[in-house]
Parts: structure tokens; C-alpha cells; sequence
């Protein structure tokens, strides 16, 4: 009797340790089979992303809590039901049919949908998403787009995000999957934009972001406080794109393995120092890799990953007044990327009329294991300014604007966490003409007359 009671005690444990939220896809289920589905929490809730054809929906069934539900009765009106006593799936469709269908069923765990703040948006036409509260959470699924370009790199799903109002008293970040059953709980290597963005030394709010084209299948929202955006199954072609303000941040994602050049032309802001960052994510494959570069008139920064140099949440900064962001790749098949990318003015430049710029070969380097070596330039360096340290840690901070985001950032390039990839910044030196050279020439001057 007691080891029976202590079975079914560890087989309970078990069947929560497993119960995990899940993603179906639709052309798994063939003809005339009956799939019992495991490892699901009663109380736990079900939606169909679909836009595949309506008849061929209805030949797909699925049946718990004794109710029998056709999916083309749920994607319709996108709703939700109720798991209760396990779930069974069954379709009527031919193989060659269900093969070619795109859909799916998400199930959350029996938490997430007890939960008033965890809310699931299926993507398909336009919607404005609306989240409040501590920790909200909004599971976006996104169905078949319907418009189709010549882009090699289209992808098939995509949520096409605008109009982003939040204030800096709130937090948001964007994550790709869906959210694990413990997904409040500790920290999460899947986020792939943050406002405020930090790099775990600064912190940047952008009163201003720039619409994001995010082809995955589906991703999820995790905010705190009042944050509305607006949400669109559509495709914009982003290949040269230029953005709306100087102090903003965006968003490129190569999600569906094919990948083609991108480039982001920056606002300038001719009265102020400017600093980028980038916040990357990047799975590529053996044999490719993708070169991240910042060009500005006075040098460039580039940051490159390939199949040794994947990373997770890589954030970077540097003191570059980049008129440009170029993402380019070595093949077409690129991997999974993401990059959130800003651009920000800094301090007030000085007011000068008698002043030449000189281009210096300096170039600072952060390789492996997070050490900067600097190679030093001919030509002496400008008053007031300061060289590089080995640790790439030193540097004299730059106050923020008047209006745009906040911040505090450091006078070199900045990468966060160190060690895991290479990047090169290429300074200019500006130098004033000194009082010598205008003596000489006022005296040539003189002579003449």
C-alpha cells in the first residue's frame, strides 16, 4: 500500500515536471491516425495560428473535455479552449495536402492560463496590443503571410511592429520561442530587444524606436507598465532602410536560414558627438560568416560572428558618428541572427572655424578574451583627449542630450560581455592650426602689400 501511494505520488511529479507549453505543427498529423497527445496540464489552454484553407481545417479535428472541436470552427474567430482528460488529434486531409499546410497549435501550461496578465495574439491582419500590469506577457503567433515579394529572404511569417509608446518609467523586451513554464522565474538567454537597453554599465531609454520586421514563427512580449504597439501580419521590405530620427533604435532579424545584405542609414545630428551600439544574438553556420560594420566619414566599426563566434545577447557601444549600418553576409545562408541597433547624440560638439581634420591610422581592437591593443598614430594626439586603455575600460563619460534617451557612455568602444568577438574602430584626430602658422602667413601677407 505505501509503495503504491509513493508511485502515484512520483508519477504526479512527474507528469508536472513534463507538462511544458508546446508548439504543433499541423502537417504532422496524417491521414487516419489518432494522435493521443502527451505531457498536456488540464486547465491549460489551446489556439490555432492558421491562415491554410478552411476546408482543409475542417478535416482536422481535435477532441478533449469530451467536446469534439473542427480547427476551422477555432481559426475563424481565433479563440481558445480548455484542455480536460488529455487531448486527441485526427485528420481526414490527403498526405500530399497536409504536407503543404503551415499552421499550428499552441498550448499553454495550466499557470500561464490561469494567469490574467499572460495574454496569446494570433496575428492576422491588424491589431493594436495593448499590455499593463507587472511582468505582462504577450505571446504573439504569427500565420502565413499573404503578400509575397521577390526578396530571396522574405520570410513566411513575420509580425510587422510600429508605433511602440511606453515611457521610461516601464520595461520591455522581446524574446523568440514561447515562453517556458517557469518563464517568470530567474533570467532568459532568448531576448532579442530591450527598452531600456543596457549593457549591464549604461542604461539608454528611446522615447523613439523604429518599425521592426520580425519574421519568426511565433515570439513573446515581456513588459512592466503601460505599453501599447501596434501589431500587423504583413511584410516591408527593409533592405535600405533609413531611419526616422537620429536618437532611435531598431531591429533586424534573419530568422529563415536565407539572408541577403541589409542596410541602416542613421539621421545625423551635425552639433553633437554620437555613439552606436548593438545588442546581437547570432547562430551561424559552419562556413559563413556575418560582419556587423558601423561606417562612418572618419572610420568604421565591425564586429563579425561566424560558426566559433556565436553568441547570445552580445551588447556593444562605441563613440562613432556612423552615417550607416551594414549587415552583410558571406553566403546566403546566413543562420539565425538577431540585432537590435541604436543611435544616439552625445556631447555638444565645440564650435570652430579654424579647424582641419587630420585621419590617423589609430585603431583600437577588442579581440578574445576582452583586451584592447592600441596602435599608435604618427601624429600626436588631440589636447584633452585620452588614449585607449589595455583593458578597455577607461575614458572620459559624455553627457546626454537635451531631449532623447538617457545615458552615460563610456569614450572608447564598449563590448559586453568581453571575450567573444573581435571589433575595430577607426578614430580621426581633429587639430587647430597653431598660432606660428598664422603669424607666417600674416607676415607673407604683409610683404606683398
Amino acid at each position: 500500500m505505501r509503495f503504491c501511494f509513493y508511485f502515484a505520488l512520483f508519477s504526479c511529479l512527474v507528469i508536472n515536471i513534463l507538462a511544458d507549453p508546446m508548439i504543433l505543427d499541423l502537417k504532422s498529423y496524417k491521414n487516419g491516425t489518432v494522435y493521443q497527445v502527451a505531457n498536456l496540464e488540464d486547465s491549460a489552454n489551446l489556439y490555432v495560428a492558421s491562415d491554410d484553407d478552411p476546408s482543409n481545417l475542417r478535416l482536422i479535428q481535435i477532441i478533449t473535455g469530451g467536446n469534439t472541436y473542427s480547427l476551422a470552427d477555432l481559426v475563424s474567430t481565433p479563440q481558445k479552449i480548455t484542455i480536460s482528460g488529455g487531448l486527441t488529434i485526427t485528420s481526414t486531409n490527403p498526405d500530399a495536402v497536409t504536407y503543404a499546410l503551415t499552421g499550428y497549435i499552441y498550448v499553454t501550461t495550466a499557470q500561464q492560463a490561469q494567469d490574467p496578465l499572460f495574454k496569446v495574439l494570433v496575428v492576422t491582419g491588424a491589431h493594436t496590443l495593448n499590455a499593463n500590469g507587472v511582468q505582462a506577457t504577450t505571446v504573439i503567433l504569427n500565420t502565413e503571410l499573404e503578400v509575397r515579394t521577390d526578396d530571396a529572404d522574405q520570410p513566411t511569417k513575420s509580425s510587422y511592429v510600429s508605433n511602440l509608446k511606453m515611457t521610461s518609467n516601464e520595461n520591455l523586451k522581446f524574446h523568440w520561442g514561447i515562453p517556458a513554464a517557469n518563464w517568470k522565474q530567474g533570467t532568459t538567454n532568448n531576448t532579442f530587444f530591450m527598452n531600456p537597453y543596457t549593457d549591464g554599465t549604461n542604461t539608454m531609454f528611446f522615447d523613439h524606436t523604429e518599425p521592426m520586421q520580425i519574421g519568426l514563427d511565433c515570439w513573446y512580449i515581456i513588459s512592466s507598465g503601460p505599453v501599447s504597439m501596434g501589431v500587423k501580419n504583413d511584410y516591408v521590405p527593409n533592405h535600405n532602410y533609413t531611419t526616422t530620427a537620429a536618437n532611435t533604435t531598431g531591429l533586424l532579424v534573419s530568422g529563415n536560414f536565407l539572408y541577403q545584405e541589409h542596410q541602416v542609414n542613421f539621421l545625423p545630428d551635425p552639433t553633437r558627438s554620437r555613439t552606436v551600439g548593438t545588442f546581437i544574438t547570432a547562430y551561424i553556420p559552419q562556413g559563413a560568416n556575418v560582419n556587423f560594420t558601423f561606417v562612418a566619414a572618419d572610420g568604421s566599426w565591425v564586429q563579425t560572428f561566424d560558426s566559433s563566434k556565436n553568441n547570445s545577447q552580445l551588447a556593444s557601444s562605441s563613440p562613432l558618428a556612423a552615417q550607416k549600418l551594414n549587415v552583410k553576409s558571406s553566403r546566403i545562408f546566413a543562420g539565425t541572427f538577431y540585432c537590435q541597433y541604436f543611435g544616439i547624440s552625445t556631447a555638444m560638439l565645440p564650435i570652430s572655424s579654424s579647424s582641419t581634420t587630420v585621419t590617423s591610422p589609430a585603431i583600437i581592437t577588442t579581440s578574445q578574451g576582452g583586451k584592447a591593443s592600441t596602435t599608435p598614430s604618427s601624429a600626436p594626439p588631440a589636447p584633452g583627449s585620452s588614449s585607449a586603455s589595455p583593458t578597455g575600460t577607461s575614458g572620459s563619460s559624455v553627457s546626454p542630450p537635451a531631449s532623447g534617451p538617457t545615458t552615460s557612455m563610456p569614450a572608447q568602444a564598449s563590448t559586453t560581455p568581453s571575450g567573444t568577438m573581435g571589433s575595430t574602430l577607426q578614430t580621426t584626430t581633429k587639430f587647430s592650426r597653431s598660432p606660428s602658422i598664422l603669424i607666417s602667413s600674416f607676415a607673407i601677407f604683409y610683404l606683398i602689400i
